[in-house]
């Protein structure tokens, strides 16, 4: 298995990957690891059942997205960050372990890799990774860098590819933040020039001359 470094290009990279949607950050982060508590905008404070694949009570496929993006390891990671609290970090590593879990056992189930849930659910892994590998358990630490490749293989191919659509651009900005992070020399890799070249294409295409936005 390919080790990747995810420690290249951080200040061009930080600008694409996904920050924290709570203000109070240490405030949701004590609500999750104490109550079990995931507040997600616009939703609120949602229970998430992480040994029971992840069901709420108030499912729903936007909401399903948010959970599946893992969205919640922002607040998670920007905590870290402020805190240095290496709970922290085994919390999220609790988190995923079980989503990957059940990700293996369901693998059938479109929502784990809705294309743009997919896209954002890479950016908010390799920020969490490049913030907090450090604490990572050598375990855990193998296992997310297997599941990074392959994301990073699938946001690759063609056919999982949203092309011309708002969705393919987050898939191309994840692929090229990917990049930008696991390689000195980014503009060598094929994520980077596949990225580069969907999303140009993307943007002369989605508007028309008069600058309107084909799409919406």
């Amino acid at each position: 298995m390919e080790v990747i470094n995810i420690k290249f290009n951080y200040e061009i990279a930080e600008p694409l990957m996904n920050k924290n949607r709570n203000r109070d950050y240490n405030l949701a982060t004590k609500k999750m690891m104490e109550q079990n508590l995931f507040l997600i905008p616009p939703f609120g404070r949602i229970t998430i059942e992480i040994e029971n694949n992840f069901k709420t009570e108030k499912a729903s496929r936007s909401l399903n997205r948010m959970i599946h993006s893992h969205s919640f390891l922002a607040d998670l990671y920007t905590s870290y960050t402020a805190t240095k609290n290496k709970d922290i970090v085994k919390y999220a590593e609790y988190i995923i372990n079980e989503w990957l879990d059940f990700k293996d056992m369901n693998s059938d189930n479109d929502m784990l890799f809705h294309d743009e849930t997919t896209a954002q659910r890479m950016l908010y892994w390799i920020k969490f990774y490049y913030i907090c590998s450090d604490e990572f358990s050598q375990i855990f630490s193998t296992r997310f860098i297997k599941e990074i490749e392959d994301t990073a293989k699938l946001l690759l191919t063609d056919d999982f590819h949203s092309t011309n659509t708002n969705h393919g651009m987050f898939q191309d900005i994840s692929l090229l933040t990917y990049s930008l992070l696991n390689y000195e020399q980014p503009k060598n890799s094929i994520e980077y020039q596949t990225a580069i070249c969907r999303l140009s294409n993307y943007f002369k295409n989605t508007y028309t001359l008069d600058g309107i936005n084909k799409e919406h």
